[in-house]
């Protein structure tokens, strides 16, 4: 169109996000009309990373061996050790049992060994009397010893550098198996927190609602249902299946994948490795662990869970296991590659594309 003397403008729309771009050359010969064809490119590009900024949703859960990598005593091997654990424990019948079962096996499964305890009841044998005093006890004497715990992290672990990755890349939301608080690691280690959201599934120690016990499919005795952890009055929906159901990449820093844990996981690691299934959406997972006998005993939990078919979960995702002892290379490919798919890359990406287009 001829705006005046030796000036015709030539508009482009995209038929993608329908923006229209408007250029102004001396003539209207073919090669001015070549010249602003490129733009379309562009306006893909730009469709496409808009796309992918409204619509990225990642997860990074984290287990016990999250804390452990940044240098917490958080295990409950270390609890039982300690002066707050001690002071209580030949007081009650449930305690005595704890300790005499760390002592003899050298490490301690807590939700494992209450289990254990409470099957014992099952027959109509009668439940010690102070056994629910004795249980919160224990959950208060675990909450008082982690509030105190020295808190001097490793900046240079590898569980600090993916936090800062995570919380830098914009897009991730935090599920926390653990029950230190977020934000005071955040604040040791440095690292700004950009509206960083998180939920812990079992509790967390700023409001004292750690939630101890064992899971629900556990044939116990009426009397000893104040044990499982769904019957604790801190319990909450967390909705995690659906969130691994929705989420695009999921990372798994320092979880067993356990029995204790089991049924938040064991739909989800079925499905997607189900051939069959049209409602596979492929993921991008990422499980960190910390040496080969370690992620060897993943594997065997993602066998149990996926009906011995850890060959298809390959197949038709995109997973990759790190060893923190043994992968570091790998590791720094993967972080890189959290940077240059950020939210900050992406909001480069649509300036420099936005300059482009002026």
């Amino acid at each position: 169109m001829k705006v005046r003397n030796r000036a015709y403008q030539f508009t482009a729309i995209d038929d993608c996000i329908w923006q229209r771009t408007i250029r102004v050359y001396p003539n209207k010969r073919t090669e001015s009309t070549i010249q602003i064809l490129p733009l379309r490119n562009i306006f893909v590009f730009l469709c496409k990373n808009l796309i992918e900024i409204m619509f990225a949703n990642r997860l990074l859960i984290i287990g016990n061996g999250f804390d452990l990598d940044l240098g917490l005593k958080t295990s409950y091997s270390d609890f039982i050790e300690s002066d707050n654990f001690k002071s209580i424990a030949h007081k009650y019948q449930l305690l005595d049992f704890l300790s005499e079962k760390f002592h003899t096996e050298k490490w301690i499964d807590l939700e494992n060994f209450l289990r254990l305890f409470a099957e014992q009841y099952k027959t109509g044998k009668a439940l010690p009397k102070d056994t629910e005093t004795a249980f919160e006890k224990l959950r208060d004497s675990l909450c008082q010893y982690l509030t105190n715990i020295d808190f001097q992290l490793k900046t240079e672990s590898v569980a600090a550098t993916l936090l800062k990755e995570v919380v830098d890349n914009g897009y991730f939301q935090i599920l926390s198996f653990n029950y230190t608080d977020i934000n005071q690691i955040l604040l040791s280690l440095n690292i700004p927190n950009k509206d960083v959201q998180y939920t812990y599934i079992h509790g967390n120690l700023k409001d004292k609602s750690i939630i101890i016990g064992f899971q629900d499919d556990v044939d116990v005795a009426k009397p000893t249902y104040f044990m499982i952890k769904s019957h604790s009055p801190y319990y909450r929906s967390c909705n995690v299946r659906a969130q691994l159901e929705e989420a695009d990449e999921i990372i798994f820093f320092g979880h067993s994948l356990g029995a204790t844990d089991y049924h938040y996981f064991s739909d989800f690691f079925k499905q997607q490795s189900d051939l069959t299934s049209k409602k596979v959406k492929p993921k991008k997972i990422r499980i960190f662990t910390y040496n080969e006998s370690s992620r060897q005993e993943i594997l065997a939990q993602l066998r149990d869970m996926n009906e011995h078919r850890i060959n298809y979960l390959y197949d038709l995702n995109d997973l990759r296991i790190y060893r923190t002892m043994e992968d570091q290379e790998d590791i720094k490919l993967y972080f890189r590659e959290l940077q240059e798919n950020g939210i900050e890359a992406h909001r480069r990406i649509l300036d420099r594309a936005s300059e482009l287009l002026l």
